[in-house]
C-alpha cells in the first residue's frame, strides 16, 4: 500500500514539475519576446526579490507543518490538526505583516539599491505575501499526500499567470503586465487552496504546538539558508574574486547540471510524508527501511544515464544552446555532473532524517556541507578560477553525501545493495562504451541522436542482468491505469518484456 501512494506521489509530482518547466520556460520567453530587455530586467529582479522575502517571512513553517500534518494525517484526528495549523498560520502572517511593514517603511532607501521604483517594491511585497500564503497551503496539500490537487492548482496558477501577462503588456502595462500577472494569478491559486485552511481557528487553544512548530521549523529555515549557499555562493564568489565573463562561463554549466536534480527531488518530495507518518508508529523502521532502498534504487537507475549524457556529450550540449564562446563551460559541466549526483542524493537522505524527528541533525549536516563549501570555494577559485570552484563544489557535495548517509543509516537499517550498484554500473559501462564508440561517426549536435539507442542498451542490459523484480512489474501496472493514452502502449510494452523475463529467470 505504501510503495502505491509512494508511486502515486511520484507520478503527480514528475506531471507537475514537467507542467511547470513548460509553463514557466513560457512565461519567460514570452515576455523577453514582448519586453526590452530593460523591462525583463525589472521584472526578474521584483520577482526574485518577492521570493526572497517570502523565504524569510516563511521561517520554514511551510516545511514543518507538511512533516506534522503526515505524522497525524488519518483517522479521526481534526482537533490535533486543527491544533497544529492554526499556530502556524498565525504565525506566518504576523511575519509576513512585520517584514511588509520593515521593507515598505525603507522602499525608498532599497529603491536605488534593487533599482526599482518605489511602486514597483510596493508589487513586490505583495507578490512575496501572496507567495507565502499559496507555499503555506502547498505545504499543508504535501502534507496530506493530496498531491493530484497540488499538481492540477500548480498549473492552474501557471496557465493564468501566462494569459494575464501577455493581456496586460498588448494593453500597454509595459513590466507591470507580468508583475500583475503574477500577483492575479497568486490570488486566484490561493482561491484554489482555500479549502487547505478549513482547520484553521482563531480561538483554538494552542499554545503547547508552538513549540512543535518552533522544533521542526528553525532547522528547516536555517537548513534553507545553508542549501542557498550551494546555489547562490558560486556566482557571488566567481565575481568577486575573478570577474563577470568567468561567471558567464559558469552559469551555463550550472544550469545543464540542474536536471540531475530532478528524480531525487520528485522521489524525495514523493517520499518524505510518507516516512513522516511512520515516524509516528512503532516498529515501523524496516517499512522505512524498504521504502528509502526503494527510492534510492530508481534514483539512481534514472539519474546515472543522464549524468553519463551530460559529462560525454557535454561539447555538443554547450554548442547546441549557448553560442561557440561558451565552449569552456563543457569541461565544468563534467565536474559539476558528479557534484549535482551527490547533492540530489543527499538530499533524499537529508529529508529522510528530517521526516525521522531530527531536524536538528538535518540542519547540522547542512550547514557543515555549506561551511565546507564556502572555505574550500574562495582559495580554490582564487587560484584556479571557475575549475576550482566545480572541485568546491564536488567536494562539497561528496562530503554532504557521505555525512547523510552515515546518519540515516544510524536511524534505520539502509544499505546500498551492493548487486543493485554493480548491476547498474555493468549497465552504464556499456553505454559509455557503446557513445564513445559511436560518437565519431555523427560530428558535433548530430550526435546527441545517439543517446537514445544508448538508453535502449542500458535498460536491456539491466533486463538480462536481471534488476528488475516484480514490485517494478507493480509499478510500471500502476503508472499504465494513471497514464494518458497515448503512454499507455509503450508502457504496456515494457510490462510485457519485464513479466516475460520474470517468468524465465533462474
Amino acid at each position: 500500500m505504501k510503495l502505491r501512494k509512494l508511486a502515486s506521489n511520484a507520478t503527480y509530482l514528475t506531471m507537475d514539475w514537467i507542467g511547470i518547466t513548460i509553463l514557466s520556460s513560457l512565461f519567460w520567453i514570452i515576455s523577453g519576446k514582448l519586453l526590452s530587455s530593460t523591462e525583463l530586467g525589472v521584472v526578474s529582479t521584483a520577482f526574485n526579490f518577492a521570493s526572497i522575502l517570502q523565504f524569510f517571512s516563511s521561517l520554514g513553517i511551510g516545511v514543518a507543518l507538511s512533516k506534522l500534518i503526515s505524522e497525524f494525517a488519518g483517522g479521526n484526528k481534526e482537533a490535533k490538526l486543527s491544533a497544529i495549523i492554526s499556530p502556524a498560520i498565525k504565525l506566518v502572517l504576523i511575519s509576513n505583516l512585520l517584514l511588509a511593514v520593515i521593507v515598505i517603511a525603507f522602499s525608498s532607501s532599497l529603491s536605488p539599491v534593487l533599482k526599482l521604483t518605489t511602486e514597483v517594491i510596493l508589487v513586490a511585497v505583495a507578490l512575496s505575501v501572496f507567495l507565502s500564503i499559496s507555499n503555506l497551503a502547498g505545504y499543508i496539500i504535501i502534507g496530506f499526500q493530496n498531491m493530484r490537487k497540488l499538481m492540477l492548482t500548480n498549473l492552474v496558477y501557471h496557465l493564468i499567470k501566462v494569459a494575464i501577462s501577455v493581456v496586460l503588456v498588448f494593453l500597454g502595462f509595459s513590466f507591470l503586465g507580468p508583475l500583475f500577472g503574477i500577483t492575479l494569478a497568486l490570488l486566484f491559486l490561493i482561491t484554489l487552496r482555500l479549502d487547505s485552511f478549513r482547520l484553521f481557528k482563531f480561538s483554538v487553544k494552542s499554545q503547547g504546538h508552538y513549540k512543535d512548530i518552533l522544533i521542526y521549523s528553525i532547522p528547516a529555515f536555517f537548513g534553507g539558508i545553508a542549501s542557498l549557499v550551494f546555489n547562490n555562493v558560486p556566482y557571488i564568489t566567481l565575481t568577486a574574486l575573478q570577474d563577470l565573463s568567468i561567471t558567464g562561463i559558469f552559469t551555463p554549466a550550472m544550469l545543464l547540471a540542474t536536471p540531475l536534480f530532478i528524480f531525487p527531488s520528485i522521489f524525495s518530495s514523493s517520499l518524505f510524508p510518507i516516512i513522516s507518518n511512520l515516524s509516528t508508529q512503532v516498529k515501523k523502521s524496516n517499512e522505512q527501511a524498504l521504502l528509502l532502498n526503494i527510492v534510492f534504487r530508481y534514483v539512481i537507475f534514472l539519474t546515472l544515464p543522464l549524468a553519463i549524457f551530460l559529462i560525454l556529450f557535454s561539447d555538443q550540449l554547450i554548442l547546441l544552446l549557448f553560442k561557440p564562446e561558451y565552449l569552456q563551460a563543457a569541461q565544468l559541466l563534467k565536474i559539476l555532473s558528479i557534484g549535482a549526483l551527490f547533492q540530489g542524493l543527499s538530499g533524499i537522505f537529508l529529508n529522510t532524517i528530517y521526516a525521522m524527528k531530527r531536524p536538528k541533525m538535518q540542519q547540522n549536516i547542512l550547514i557543515l556541507g555549506s561551511l565546507t563549501f564556502l572555505l574550500l570555494s574562495m582559495p580554490f577559485t582564487y587560484y584556479l578560477a571557475a575549475t576550482g570552484m566545480t572541485i568546491a563544489y564536488i567536494i562539497a557535495t561528496f562530503t554532504l553525501f557521505i555525512l547523510s548517509y552515515f546518519y540515516v543509516k544510524k536511524l534505520i537499517d539502509v544499505s546500498l545493495s551492493y548487486r543493485i550498484i554493480f548491476k547498474i554500473s555493468i549497465a552504464s559501462i556499456l553505454l559509455i562504451t557503446f557513445l564513445l564508440f559511436t560518437k565519431p561517426i555523427l560530428s558535433n549536435i548530430y550526435s546527441l541522436l545517439l543517446f537514445l539507442p544508448g538508453l535502449a542498451i542500458y535498460f536491456f542490459s539491466l533486463l538480462i542482468l536481471n534488476f528488475y523484480n516484480h514490485a517494478d512489474l507493480r509499478l510500471v501496472d500502476f503508472l499504465s491505469s494513471r497514464a494518458p493514452r497515448y503512454l499507455k502502449s509503450p508502457l504496456n510494452f515494457i510490462y510485457r518484456i519485464i513479466q516475460s523475463r520474470l517468468k524465465n529467470a533462474p
